[in-house]
């Protein structure tokens, strides 16, 4: 059983017509209906669809499966992510900070009221960039965009907009020429809430933790969002330096183990065995009060630090807590 919702006064049959692309697309047909057109704008656990037909230029976001569990949690509680992203964007529009406008969203239930899929649909919104992600990366720092940026931010966060997954690649922007400006959106909307009065510093700082890991993006964007705020920058920076140093830490044996099997050739059953001694190593030379000993275990820590975590230790946090040689941050 299908169940349609949307604000708009032709909204369920609007959302029929566009479910209907979408699963002909999705079947393989390349029979779509004249002026229909569907191109895959991403693909991983959920995907994207840039939708063109008569009716209108629409983003399609198509949610993943769901474990038994999940379906059923999601379906009894009314909680399912496709309404999330619909009612959060309604009140972002309200808050007039801007994301893609929604349409609707589209859930299927079984006959024990599971929910067993969901889309959420918004009208295609043209973007000069879809991620920030050279910022994040390679520290690439544009004065302007840093500066938009910082205030579009400062702007959620004074609104009590708290988006639980603040990354590169959700912040899309346009860029306006004529004024050397940019504009930021805000997309995938199903992990965030909204508080009652602005972010303290704290919260504010701590929503910025995993937007940009290289430390020269980081601390212009810190400077920026200090002067945005009103506040004072040196505090700033060293509070967002270090809860991204706490943050790509934590994220750092995930990102180490993909780059091993990706370029490496490792399987990831090897490099988990070689991680777990690595990590006993550092234990032990922590623990231990023999000087001999503890040079013999951080020589191995440095080889396995070398090979298989410095290319993720974009920010050398690791290499800096724990005393490791490093190259230099470009």
């Amino acid at each position: 059983m299908y169940r349609y919702r949307s604000i708009l006064e032709e909204g369920d049959e609007l959302l029929g017509r566009l479910l209907g692309y979408i699963q002909t697309y999705e079947a393989g047909s390349k029979e779509l209906p004249s002026g229909v057109r569907c191109s895959e704008i991403y693909r991983g656990r959920n995907v994207l669809y840039h939708l063109e037909s008569p009716e209108g230029d629409y983003t399609v976001k198509h949610f993943g499966h769901l474990a038994r569990a999940r379906q059923l949690y999601y379906g009894w509680t009314d909680t399912g992510k496709a309404r999330r992203s619909y009612l959060h964007a309604l009140q972002l529009q309200s808050l007039e900070i801007l994301t893609p406008e929604p349409i609707g969203y589209i859930e299927r239930y079984d006959r024990l009221g599971g929910l067993t899929d969901s889309y959420y649909i918004t009208r295609y919104l043209e973007v000069t960039g879809s991620s920030l992600q050279a910022q994040a990366r390679e520290g690439g720092v544009e004065p302007s965009l840093t500066r938009d940026l910082a205030r579009f931010l400062a702007d959620l966060h004074t609104s009590g907009v708290v988006h639980e997954d603040l990354s590169p690649g959700n912040l899309p922007y346009i860029y306006h020429p004529e004024s050397d400006s940019y504009s930021f959106a805000l997309v995938d909307l199903n992990r965030m809430h909204f508080t009652a009065s602005a972010l303290d510093e704290a919260t504010s700082i701590g929503n910025m933790d995993r937007l940009f890991a290289h430390p020269r993006a980081t601390e212009a964007l810190a400077r920026a969002y200090a002067v945005a705020r009103g506040w004072e920058a040196e505090p700033v920076v060293k509070a967002l330096n270090r809860v991204c140093d706490r943050f790509w830490l934590k994220r750092l044996p995930k990102l180490a183990l993909r780059h091993a099997v990706r370029y490496q050739g490792v399987s990831s059953t090897t490099f988990l065995r070689l991680y777990g001694q690595y990590l006993r190593w550092r234990r032990l030379r922590h623990l231990c009060p023999f000087a001999p000993l503890r040079t013999r275990l951080r020589e191995r820590e440095q080889a396995f630090y070398t090979r298989f975590l410095e290319p993720e230790d974009v920010r050398r946090a690791l290499a800096l807590r724990e005393g490791y040689t490093h190259s230099p941050i470009l």
